[in-house]
């Protein structure tokens, strides 16, 4: 069975990779060529099966068993009543104050931003607020859509890592938020772990995915 990433990122493609080793796993943009999704889902469950099903109708039927792999993620912050949530690969390019921002008030058809430029935010609206840290939640959902011995597939499977945002140093290599991310029971932000991939929110949600498609 053939797991199809539906991802263009590199960092994010090697991370499943690494941990989906005992499946073919390949990226959709190396059987079509790649093209925009407009992730316009109000919860990270409507945006991957968004993604999963975008690419399912682009590529057309398939002879073989298969599964489209679409995650969304993002990081919950507590001190930002939640945010930046689903919004956590744009955070960065929102127009909005921290007030703004908490009440939902803002502009999200916005590009994605950088990595360092998203930290950064979240370091600035920390030090608006007189934090040094706050409570945060990685969350990552994960859809699987595709066929396998002749009948339809659908589901999906959440995974959540708690912990804090501090202001920690930035690291450019580091993928997204893990260098501003202090798991609980950890002393080193996630990016410096070397277990990662065994503890993280996109690991947690995929270890239920690898027991659901192991038994198909």
């Amino acid at each position: 069975m053939k797991i199809i990433l539906a991802s263009t990122n590199q960092k994010k493609i090697k991370e499943l990779k690494d941990i989906l080793q005992s499946f073919e796993v390949v990226s959709f943009a190396e059987l079509i060529p790649p093209f925009e999704i407009v992730e316009n889902g109000l919860t990270f469950l409507e945006n991957a099966t968004i993604k999963a099903q975008a690419i399912k109708e682009r590529l057309g039927a398939l002879s073989e068993d298969y599964l489209i792999l679409a995650d969304d993620s993002g990081i919950c912050i507590e001190a930002f009543n939640g945010m930046p949530s689903i919004y956590s690969a744009r955070f960065a390019n929102l127009k909005a104050s921290f007030l703004q921002l908490c009440n939902g008030e803002f502009d999200c058809n916005v590009p994605n931003a950088s990595d360092e430029a998203n930290n950064l935010k979240v370091l600035q609206y920390l030090k608006e607020q007189g934090l040094e840290s706050s409570r945060a939640n990685f969350v990552c959902v994960i859809v699987a859509i595709g066929k396998v011995k002749e009948k339809e597939v659908q589901v999906h499977f959440e995974g959540v890592l708690e912990g804090k945002v501090g202001n920690y140093p930035l690291d450019c290599q580091a993928f997204g938020y893990d260098p501003l991310f202090l798991p609980n029971g950890y002393t080193s932000t996630i990016n410096q772990i070397k277990e990662k991939n065994q503890i993280s929110h996109r690991f947690l949600a995929l270890q239920q995915f690898k027991k659901f498609a192991e038994s198909l």
